[in-house]
């Protein structure tokens, strides 16, 4: 290990807040009129099935804003120390076949990563494309993400950060199979672009990625219609955002939205104010570095923002 500092364009596993991406991909298969949200998935992925019929009524946007019911995430090779041989998406797909629901569709959200990794599947029936080459063609060449990837194959040694457990053990190198709901590598600097996109309502600069249609849609708090019996601004699921209801920034009266990523000793975060134009990343590769830690932060560094620009008086005690 070198022990070097990291910088701004040192890549770290992201975790679930590649779930943004793979949000993105669908919302703008969406813009060009190839996907609707309130369709079934079978529409467009017909060897999608499980053995409770009313899979048939699990939508696209269900996908998205785990309400579809599905049993849980399926952990078989997830995480490898080395390539993984086959499609994992594709075993997720196999496997749901012999699965049942666990509720209805749409009645309830519960946090669910193989929603996200059927959105693999349903990006490649409806383009043709693997959904790697999608993401790399359509959201990061675009996004200028040169550091942002999938870790299909070794990524070069010194270009990444180095997870080390809570005794500071400096552990193996992790392919993160969960491409959709997972897999991402990216660096600070990338996800100050995705972030700049969803604060230009779905533009960076002269480069268009979503209407700002689609940002508001995945803005809206999915939580509302379905059975939420103890509201929680903690929980409040846009589509892929784990909350867009944040509320840290939400006490000082500020819209926030936010995902958060957790791989083994890995965390990060992503945090929007849109109307404030403000927007942070934090991310950790240590054992003793928790999500609860990634939030403090991302939260503390928005508010001092806040103030600094004098739009709060002071910081909440």
């Amino acid at each position: 290990t070198t022990k070097a500092s990291p910088t701004k364009e040192t890549m770290y596993a992201i975790g679930s807040t590649s779930k943004m991406i793979a949000t993105i991909a669908v919302m703008k298969l969406v813009d060009q009129g190839k996907i609707a949200l309130d369709k079934p998935v079978v529409t467009y992925l017909p060897s999608f099935r499980m053995l409770s019929p009313e899979y048939r009524k699990i939508t696209v946007r269900m996908l998205l804003n785990h309400s579809s019911g599905f049993p849980g995430t399926d952990w078989r090779n997830g995480f490898t120390t080395s390539p993984l041989k086959h499609s994992y998406s594709g075993q997720v797909l196999n496997t749901l076949a012999y699965l049942r629901l666990k509720h209805p569709p749409g009645y309830l959200s519960v946090y669910c990563n193989d929603g996200f990794t059927v959105v693999e599947q349903l990006v490649t029936a409806v383009t043709g494309r693997s959904y790697a080459a999608f993401v790399q063609d359509e959201i990061l060449a675009p996004l200028e993400m040169q550091n942002s990837r999938y870790a299909l194959e070794s990524i070069p040694e010194g270009s990444f950060a180095r997870r080390y457990d809570k005794d500071g053990k400096e552990l193996p190198f992790l392919f993160i199979n969960v491409l959709a709901s997972g897999g991402l590598y990216s660096t600070p600097a990338d996800m100050a672009k995705l972030a700049g996109m969803f604060i230009g309502k779905g533009r960076l600069g002269s480069v268009r990625i979503l209407s700002e249609r689609s940002v508001a849609e995945m803005a809206a708090d999915q939580t509302l219609a379905s059975f939420n019996p103890v509201k929680s601004d903690t929980v409040s699921y846009g589509l892929g955002w784990d909350t867009v209801r944040q509320p840290g920034l939400g006490a000082v009266g500020v819209t926030a939205w936010q995902k958060g990523g957790a791989i083994p000793y890995t965390k990060s975060i992503l945090t929007v104010a849109p109307d404030e134009k403000l927007a942070v990343f934090v991310v950790g590769a240590s054992g003793n570095f928790g999500s609860d830690h990634a939030i403090a932060l991302a939260e503390r560094m928005l508010l001092n923002a806040l103030k600094e620009k004098g739009r709060i008086a002071s910081l909440p005690v």
